[in-house]
């Protein structure tokens, strides 16, 4: 029951990471290949040069800023209890890029999308390029 103090009885309210936490457990899995819609565009085929798509690494990266609800700290503690919950799957990974002025970049390893898929989706990451070596630090996961 809500007492009007932002928790329950008695009780402190959830923490950001916690509420995630709980969305995590009770979500829909969605199909990684989910993408927003797009805006249609009025031009001629014959318009547009011809385009490929690249193929995917399976990398995803998230832009956490500052000003966000979101932090890097909050966003570490969802992914372990996701990655503990899957059994601490080998190569399920994420980690931390280079901070900005305005926040932090957060890259996610192929496997960890099979874990965490719904989440990424949710948080709009887009897929990226395997993060060089020194450029990113282990935030949490299993590298292997």
């Amino acid at each position: 029951m809500h007492n009007g103090d932002g928790g329950a009885r008695g009780q402190k309210p959830l923490s950001l990471a916690e509420v995630y936490a709980v969305a995590l457990r009770r979500a829909v899995t969605i199909p990684a290949n989910i993408s927003p819609a797009r805006e249609k565009l009025d031009v001629a085929v014959s318009d547009t040069p011809e385009m490929r798509a690249l193929p995917s690494t399976g990398w995803k990266q998230l832009f956490l800023p500052y000003s966000g609800s979101l932090t890097i700290d909050d966003m570490r503690e969802v992914f372990s209890i996701a990655f503990t919950a899957a059994g601490s799957p080998k190569g399920a990974a994420m980690y931390r890029g280079a901070e900005t002025k305005s926040g932090w970049t957060v890259y996610f390893s192929p496997t960890a999308e099979k874990i965490f898929g719904s989440v990424m989706v949710l948080k709009g990451a887009v897929d990226c390029d395997q993060p060089i070596a020194g450029d990113a630090a282990l935030l949490c996961g299993n590298e292997e």
